[in-house]
């Protein structure tokens, strides 16, 4: 079962901790075998952010699962391959309007 998730806001030290604990609590309440976070509305990721994204790939994983990141702004999108995260999980940019 694939399972996406739209974050309506940035993944930042302020709010990485609820984040984290959301997607720990789907992960746990759901049978998926890949999580799709949709960062559509998403402009700033810090180090936390990252951090939760890696944990919740690690989680993923674990569970023979796989995370992708649809959507992700430029400059994100640049980040995970810069990071070269994007050899660790899908990350796809901006859908062309």
């Amino acid at each position: 079962m694939n399972k996406t998730v739209k974050l309506n806001e940035d993944i930042v030290a302020s709010n990485a901790e609820k984040i984290r604990k959301k997607f720990q609590s789907i992960l746990e309440s759901e049978d998926i075998d890949e999580f799709i976070i949709d960062f559509a509305d998403v402009k700033m990721i810090d180090s936390l952010g990252i951090g939760v994204i890696i944990a919740t790939h690690n989680s993923m994983s674990t569970k023979e699962g796989v995370l992708s990141i649809i959507n992700a702004d430029d400059n994100i999108y640049k980040l995970f391959k810069t990071m070269r995260l994007d050899s660790h999980f899908s990350v796809n940019g901006k859908m062309s309007k």
